[in-house]
């Protein structure tokens, strides 16, 4: 019997393959992802003339011979997965979405539901979507700040296309920026980049095509300081997700969606208890400044969720 995570792989790379229209695909492999799944792409792949394999410190070269629609990145862990990421930089800027393929790291296709309703990713999404249909007005928007490769953002996209009318993507699309010198024993400028195109590639390989969604890129001290939803015609939001990791520009993103949070929305923040849950850092010190700035506002937890990510209700109290 094939294991789970071949199967798992063997689908990644079939829909990748199927969405290119016959244009090449580059699979990129690390030393661990060659041995791990080396056999597997060449007994299933290796007929179909637009599939390439290259090894990752080949791939800028190789992918600027064959100008493929995407680059799959193919580790064979997590931890090797993303290092190997952060190291195709130069594929990135020329525009080619660059993507994950790992069966502990897979992109979401439909929505999730309830037997995922405990402390995973997925069953906060399918808890959001049910809590989200009681806040009024209905249909509010999705703001995501610190978008990376798409991820949760599609999860969102899933699990919220029927209970938020439109999906906004905040990104530098270059990486984090504004860390504090405190906070670089666990992030630095630049840390976890993805360009536009690969959040467009991921959308449409999660089968979200028809998303009512608007990419929002540029570093937060230039797209959001000194400005607001109102500004943007955003409207009433119902959810936040804070996915900055560090602290400036999550309290650029809570200032400036502060005048259309609807009363009862959902405020997510991935990174919480990164950082030792220091208060004085990251998306802790941004949420209590933001408080003591808006007093009109104040808010209780809901669920905390994955490893260091926490929610809250906000509720409007003068």
């Amino acid at each position: 019997m094939t294991a789970w995570h071949e199967r798992v792989m063997r689908d990644q790379i079939a829909r990748h393959l199927e969405i290119s229209n016959g244009q090449n695909v580059l699979a990129a492999l690390t030393p661990s992802g060659r041995q791990r799944y080396g056999d597997l792409l060449r007994r299933e792949f290796y007929n179909q003339s637009n599939f390439h394999v290259c090894d990752l410190q080949e791939t800028a070269s190789t992918a600027e011979k064959l100008k493929p629609t995407v680059v799959v990145l193919v580790a064979g862990s997590l931890a090797e997965s993303r290092d190997g990421y952060s190291k195709l930089h130069e594929v990135k800027k020329t525009g080619v979405p660059v993507v994950f393929a790992l069966a502990e790291r897979t992109l979401t296709r439909s929505s999730p539901d309830w037997q995922k309703s405990g402390v995973q990713y997925e069953g906060m999404f399918y808890l959001a979507s049910q809590y989200c249909a009681t806040i009024l007005p209905r249909r509010g928007a999705y703001c995501e700040f610190g978008v990376y490769d798409g991820r949760s953002f599609i999860m969102a996209g899933h699990a919220l296309r029927n209970v938020c009318g439109k999906f906004f993507a905040y990104d530098s699309y270059q990486g984090i920026g504004g860390t504090l010198k405190e906070e670089t024993t666990h992030f630095g400028n630049g840390m976890y980049e993805a360009n536009v195109q690969t959040l467009h590639y991921n959308i449409e390989y999660s089968g979200l095509s028809d998303l009512n969604y608007q990419v929002i890129p540029g570093f937060f001290e230039k797209t959001l300081r000194n400005r607001t939803t109102r500004d943007d015609g955003i409207g009433p939001i119902s959810v936040v997700h804070i996915d900055t990791d560090v602290y400036e520009p999550a309290l650029l993103a809570l200032e400036y969606v502060s005048p259309d949070l609807s009363n009862g929305a959902l405020l997510m923040f991935d990174d919480f208890d990164q950082l030792a849950a220091d208060n004085s850092l990251g998306e802790r010190r941004a949420l209590r400044e933001w408080l003591s700035n808006h007093p009109e506002y104040e808010v209780e937890p809901y669920r905390n969720y994955g490893i260091f990510c926490r929610s809250f209700i906000v509720h409007r109290v003068k």
